[in-house]
């Protein structure tokens, strides 16, 4: 779940490269001159993490790098991600390398970063080795589509650029881009945890199980299984013998199951009768229709026969995952064990009191290597519900579809019948048969629904309960008292840190506003919003202390956004904002102001234990030792991001 920044790699058209390494679970400072590139480090972090466009400037840097790569530390190994510099007139590129790699000595060979995949794939990637789940994020009324939360959207979180960082009229990363509002709004509460992943799967899932529940009420009031074969049935059948459609004039079957198979047949019966001749034409497109029904029919069949398969294998799946889990948790035993620093057990002696054996014990690794298969055969079966729930939801959709279609073309049928009356003035026996031959099969759709009563309550009962617990977890009220406690708690966090750095207004309450995007004060002559308060410095403070609150909560929580926060020249609120930083020297006080206020960044990383990274990009160099010793590199008397021969070389 954890990603870090190892390295930024970048090569030029001589295949040279300049490597920018970073510690991972520290404080990281490149401190340095004006016009350096500093803030372009934030533009290739973002650019290498699959954004849609690209905020590397132009001039220096794309003239002179062929190639931008960024090597991540991730739970599952270390992850490099490289992208050309968009070509002459473009705005991006398409495509971009990602990959493992095995060894982090040096840097990898640019021969080996060519592109492998397109951004929407490496985005998925990158998505999955920051822990983020297949999920959906359901925007609510209007127009807008579902989508699902990608590491594009945890960025929002975790970068603060130069103009953002002591911003008053924007909180996070991207927000004052266009449509960028309204979707922080909507991943804010899967990236908090307060939503199940699956929260909009399981709404399909929801309507799915109460539009089958209705179906399965109207078949348990209309057609319910009678000893006795119903009035309706033995008026289509004595009908259907008036007019020569069935062979066996006068006899009608006693017995319900013989009445439904002597109905299906007439279906299928040809007439007894000899057809009249000078029938009009209307008859033709009778039996065109009648040809419709069946095909529609068939339809219909297929596709519930393969929504029961899906749900027979959604069963077995879930009855899979209950026993794997449960083999896994026997096998977590293991953990008890005596193990030797090795990771291994004395196999003659007991692993608990370590008396003698007869037989050697199973190795323990053996067992490890049982565990980890086990927690591989979970996760795959997880991967596959949401996809075959999909499916099912996609087949109701469907089946209703053929549905309205099949009544249509009841409804045409009897347009065409009424528009020529026939029933009253046609004497032609073939419209009649046809006609009574649609009635049947209307009849025959509806009774085939119908089940044995037992088998119908015990459905109707199951899905009562899977609704029932369906609502209870998708249920919108707790989704929002869910988010409110996650908010709450965030809020106390930040008013903390706001007070530990002395920023203004944090003698009255503050809180994060997730709908206004922005840290809201309840002062004691209303709630004033941070562009209704002065001072850059407290702006940068408020922002600084938000991130710092939410990254604590997302740690806690291991929720999967990047476990590293990027910020952009923080002491720039210090300097007066006609003059460069090269061209003044910071007040003693507003040194000990920043310094403060990297403080409370530097104590969660303290707290996280190495599961959290800052990289500090700034003109500032602090002359106290926990600085110092944080600075990575320095940019001064020539040294910049691109190199200076680099330049020269072109």
């Amino acid at each position: 779940m954890s990603i870090q920044v190892r390295a930024i790699h970048l090569y030029s058209k001589d295949a040279d490269t300049r490597t920018i390494e970073f510690k991972v679970g520290q404080l990281n400072v490149i401190t340095g001159a004006s016009k350096t590139g500093k803030s372009s480090v934030l533009d290739i972090i973002d650019y290498c993490l699959a954004s849609s466009g690209c905020s590397i400037p132009t001039g220096t840097i794309r003239d002179n790098v062929v190639m931008f790569a960024l090597e991540l530390a991730t739970e599952q190994g270390t992850v490099v991600t490289a992208r050309k510099p968009p070509a002459n007139g473009k705005k991006t590129t398409t495509t971009m390398y990602v990959g493992f790699r095995e060894t982090t000595d040096t840097a990898p060979r640019l021969a080996n970063l060519e592109p492998n995949s397109d951004i929407r794939g490496a985005r998925s990637f990158l998505s999955k080795i920051a822990g983020i789940e297949e999920n959906l994020t359901d925007p609510g009324e209007g127009t807008r589509e579902r989508f699902a939360a990608t590491i594009r959207h945890a960025l929002y979180f975790v970068l603060q650029a130069q103009e953002e960082i002591a911003n008053p009229e924007l909180l996070f990363h991207s927000q004052g881009e266009q449509f960028i509002p309204q979707s922080i709004r909507d991943v804010l509460p899967y990236f908090l945890g307060v939503v199940d992943p699956e929260y909009v799967v399981k709404q399909a899932e929801l309507r799915v199980a109460e539009r089958r529940l209705r179906t399965l009420r109207r078949s348990q009031s209309d057609f319910q299984v009678e000893p006795e074969i119903t009035p309706r049935m033995t008026a289509l059948i004595r009908e259907a013998q008036s007019v020569g459609l069935a062979s066996r004039a006068g006899e009608v079957p006693t017995i319900y199951s013989e009445a439904i198979a002597f109905l299906a047949e007439l279906t299928r019966a040809e007439s007894s009768a000899p057809a009249e001749e000078g029938v009009d034409d209307s008859g033709g497109r009778l039996e065109e229709l009648f040809s419709e029904r069946a095909r529609l029919r068939d339809d219909l069949a297929l596709i519930r026969s393969e929504s029961t398969n899906l749900r027979n294998l959604l069963s077995a799946h879930f009855g899979f995952n209950e026993q794997v889990a449960e083999h896994g948790a026997r096998l977590r035993s293991v953990e008890l064990l005596r193990i030797s620093d090795g990771g291994v057990i004395d196999q003659n002696r007991c692993p608990v009191c370590a008396s003698e054996l007869a037989e050697p014990t199973t190795s323990v690794s053996d067992l490890l290597s049982e565990l980890r298969s086990v927690e591989r055969e979970i996760g795959q079966v997880r991967q596959n519900v949401p996809g075959i729930q999909t499916v099912i939801a996609e087949n109701e959709d469907r089946i209703r579809e053929i549905d309205e279609r099949l009544r249509r073309n009841q409804q045409e049928i009897d347009a065409v019948v009424a528009s020529q009356d026939l029933l009253q003035r046609s004497r032609d026996d073939a419209i009649q048969r046809a006609m009574i031959r649609g009635r049947i099969s209307l009849y025959l759709e509806g009774a085939s629904q119908a089940v044995d009563t037992n088998i119908l309550a015990d459905e109707i009962n199951s899905l009562i309960a899977t609704i029932e617990v369906l609502q209870f977890e998708i249920d919108a009220e707790q989704v929002q008292d869910r988010l409110a406690s996650a908010v709450s708690r965030i809020s106390t966090e930040l008013h903390r840190l706001a007070q530990q750095i002395e920023l203004e207004h944090s003698d009255s309450p503050v809180r994060l506003d997730t709908k206004r995007l922005t840290v809201v004060f309840d002062t004691p002559s209303g709630p004033r919003e941070l562009n209704q308060i002065g001072s850059g410095e407290n702006w940068l403070g408020y922002h600084v202390a938000t991130l710092v609150a939410m990254h604590r909560f997302f740690i806690q929580q291991r929720r999967p956004v990047p476990r590293f926060l990027v910020l952009d020249q923080p002491s720039q609120v210090y300097f007066p904002p006609d003059r460069r930083p090269d061209e003044a020297e910071m007040a003693d006080e507003d040194r000990a102001a920043l310094s403060k206020m990297l403080g409370i960044v530097r104590d969660l990383i303290e707290e996280a234990d190495g599961a959290f990274q800052a990289i500090v990009l700034d003109h500032a160099d602090l002359d106290t030792d926990w600085f110092q010793d944080a600075v990575v590199e320095r940019w001064r008397d020539g040294k910049k991001l691109v190199p200076v021969d680099w330049i020269e070389g072109n």
